[in-house]
């Protein structure tokens, strides 16, 4: 039986102080992300509650893009070492995540080859399940360590007990400055770079666009409650067009690298001959997700959402 968990997504429920302090309003931030850490650990350490390991990775991804994305609010020597911690955790809880997201999505996979070839791929379900299962003890093994509970409880320690000093350089100044700050210059960072993409553009820089996309929509979640409410779930919602062209370009590129390495397994000859037409399917996906993509950005680009931008951040 799993448990109940926090979802990061109470976020949305938070409210900020515009003119706050802007280390305090961001202690609250992060102090909702370390409530769902700790409210999803216990789900994390039962196998199969692939939706504790995501909220428990989509709350610490926040805080470490927080911590690089939002910088002179908290001193750096807290910053880099947290960073650090949160990577690590990040690094324990990966292979995990991405062999539940490989199962969950399987069946409509296996959907996109022919009848015969599915029958040939049923045994690939259960060289997964293996791997995920080889997957769980290093990180129930980190998940439970002194370490990680001292980094929580640090953590919330610290968070809870700012000083009241001058601190860093943009520590005490309202809240809502910082946040138009650099929401501001991640959105003009994600255009530029999504300009700059064409048909002849390495898949890489296609990666790049979509971490710069997550590290935008993680401020936006951050700070949503600073301002219009409507506004922000119109800017929102264009943005999560985008993520989701570039997220399932993604997808594909993790499933076919996932995928080649099942032939060193002890499959078939039959089952290795279906995997290679699963593998040509899945990377026609992925060319379809490509040439979608000016498609997808055209809107997060275009003057009415730009003017919107400025209505919200300018």
């Amino acid at each position: 039986m799993t448990t109940k968990a926090a979802r990061p997504g109470q976020l949305k429920a938070l409210r900020l102080d515009p003119e706050q302090r802007a280390d305090a309003g961001l202690a609250r931030v992060y102090l909702t992300l370390l409530d769902a850490m700790e409210a999803n650990r216990n789900g994390c350490l039962q196998v199969g509650d692939h939706e504790a390991v995501h909220d428990l990775r989509v709350a610490t991804r926040r805080t470490r893009a927080g911590l690089s994305e939002i910088r002179k609010v908290l001193p750096t020597p807290v910053v880099e070492a947290r960073k650090a911690d949160f990577r690590r955790v990040g690094d324990a809880t990966g292979p995990a995540r991405d062999l539940d997201v490989f199962l969950l999505k399987l069946g409509g996979l296996i959907a996109l080859v022919e009848p015969a070839d599915r029958e040939a791929l049923e045994p690939v379900a259960d060289l997964i399940r293996g791997r995920r299962l080889r997957a769980q003890a290093p990180m129930a093994g980190l998940l439970t360590s002194d370490w990680y509970l001292e980094l929580l409880t640090d953590w919330r320690s610290y968070l809870e007990g700012l000083p009241d000093d001058a601190g860093p350089k943009h520590a005490s100044r309202p809240l809502v400055d910082v946040a138009r700050r650099r929401i501001r210059k991640r959105y003009r960072k994600v255009v530029r770079r999504g300009l700059a993409i064409d048909d002849a553009t390495p898949p890489g820089e296609l990666h790049r666009l979509r971490l710069d996309c997550k590290k935008l929509r993680y401020l936006l979640e951050f700070f949503r409650s600073l301002f219009e409410p409507e506004q922000m779930a119109r800017f929102i919602a264009t943005l999560k067009q985008l993520q989701n062209n570039l997220g399932d370009f993604n997808d594909c590129t993790v499933q076919l690298e996932l995928l080649s390495t099942l032939t060193g397994d002890d499959v078939s000859a039959t089952t290795a001959a279906a995997l290679r037409r699963l593998s040509a399917a899945i990377d026609r996906v992925r060319g379809q997700e490509r040439a979608a993509f000016q498609g997808a950005f055209a809107p997060f680009a275009a003057e009415p959402t730009r003017q919107l931008f400025e209505h919200l951040f300018g």
